[in-house]
């Protein structure tokens, strides 16, 4: 039979053996993403929502003298600066000194950079759907008004339509 010389040995060829058992020889031992099925509960914010909130709200501003919206059509500058400031590659300050340089104007394009960093907040609190949160909102408002203004039932009542409703028309026939 098999002697070891001192049972502290013993322990850990006991351990070292129990370990290779239970670990095993096998390959495929990635554990994933944890948060996996939480995203679409926790969708973010897409960069086609932030360049739609950019395009309805800040189409009036103009860059270099040129509307905002045009440029987001035609200027691939414009465009990757934008998209730049959403995934957080450029700051704010970044942002509105690379656009004055890339196009010079008396404002420094600051209204058209500050509109396009205000949706950039709302696309963020929002995910990027402000409206539908309105919406739902104002519909979540006019619904507690409307059961706050319905009366309490009066059984009497609705038992004396019901009975009138009856003696008005003959049983089996519907009046129109």
């Amino acid at each position: 039979m098999f002697h070891l010389p001192t049972p502290r040995l013993a322990a850990t060829t006991g351990l070292v053996c129990g370990l290779l058992l239970i670990g095993g020889c096998a390959s495929d031992g990635t554990a994933g993403n944890p948060l996996m099925g939480l995203s679409t509960a926790l969708k973010s914010p897409t960069e086609a929502g932030f360049f739609a909130l950019v395009r309805q709200n800040c189409a009036d501003h103009s860059i270099g003298g040129t509307p905002l919206d045009t440029l987001l059509d035609t200027d691939t500058q414009v465009r990757d600066l934008t998209a730049q400031l959403y995934r957080g590659d450029l700051s704010n300050d970044e942002y509105v000194n690379q656009l004055s340089q890339a196009f010079p104007s008396d404002d420094a394009n600051i209204p058209a950079a500050g509109c396009v960093m205000n949706q950039l907040d709302v696309c963020l609190s929002s995910h990027c759907r402000p409206i539908l949160d309105q919406a739902k909102a104002a519909v979540a408002e006019t619904q507690a008004e409307a059961v706050a203004r319905v009366p309490e039932t009066d059984r009497a009542a609705v038992e004396a339509m019901t009975q009138k409703a009856d003696t008005a028309s003959p049983k089996g026939t519907i009046q129109k």
